[in-house]
């Protein structure tokens, strides 16, 4: 893999898009002081999160989340790779407030997204 990183996260201006998704903060396993939640029940649609890859080549793509009884035990995310969309579901009641690597995806130069699901 490259020797490359990015962040994007719900603070990043121009690169998340969370229709219906609220803001929170006071976790203390958040990246960055808040982040986007979709509750329960909502019309949320999903969170996209928009990345630029410099070239062509494997990258690792990770996620970050506060650990909560309330979370999703198999949050969708959808990576756009070379080859196509690629889900991983993971369990967000464990783990949280560190880096978890969803896995490492051929990508083509330019915009990619990671999409995440609200239910």
């Amino acid at each position: 893999m490259p020797d490359y990183s990015q962040v994007v996260d719900n603070s990043t201006k121009g690169r998340f898009v969370a229709p219906g998704w609220e803001r929170a903060s006071g976790s203390g396993g958040s990246h960055g002081g808040d982040y986007a939640l979709a509750k329960a029940g909502s019309d949320a649609k999903n969170a996209t999160f928009r990345v630029k890859i410099p070239t062509d080549n494997d990258y690792g793509v990770y996620t970050w989340y506060t650990t909560a009884s309330e979370n999703a035990s198999a949050a969708r995310f959808v990576i756009s790779s070379a080859s196509g969309p690629h889900t991983e579901k993971v369990d967000q009641t464990k783990e949280g407030g560190m880096w978890i690597k969803l896995g490492t995806f051929e990508m083509k130069k330019g915009e990619r997204t990671v999409k995440v699901s609200p239910s």
